[in-house]
Formats: C-alpha cells, structure tokens, sequence
C-alpha cells in the first residue's frame, strides 16, 4: 500500500514550522537513504529489498512536496 503524500496540505501539516534550509536538509538526507536503498535493491533485487527502496523514496517525498510547496507560494 503507497501512501499519497501529494495530497492537497499534506507539505503544510508534514512540516509547519520548518525553514527552507531544515526541508532541504530532510529531503537530502532521506533522498541519500533512497539512492542507497535502490543501489542494494539493484545489487540483491528481490521483495524485501524493493520494499526497502520504495519506503525510503516515500520517506523522501514529503520534504521534496514542501520544498517545491515553498518554492510555488513565493512565486
């Protein structure tokens, strides 16, 4: 089962009172785990490691959806 993290205020109640810098800072981190996840899922494919990968990129869209949130509102 995915999660929908794009739906409408999701960035907004995920991370309320966080600055630009501490998004981008989450979203690299998470973005870091999910390259590496995918790199072992790509090294040993199979179940389990893609269902480590794809909860990693989940992890990762959160702070991608406020970061580009933010980036839309000062537009």
């Amino acid at each position: 089962m995915r999660f929908d993290a794009t739906g409408r205020g999701y960035a907004r109640k995920m991370a309320p009172c966080l600055s630009h810098d501490e998004l981008f800072v989450l979203w690299s981190a998470a973005r870091a785990e999910a390259n590496l996840a995918y790199d072992a899922w790509c090294g040993e494919p199979g179940v389990d490691a893609y269902s480590v990968y794809r909860a990693a990129e989940d992890r990762a869209v959160a702070p991608e959806v406020a970061l580009s949130a933010g980036t839309l509102t000062l537009a």
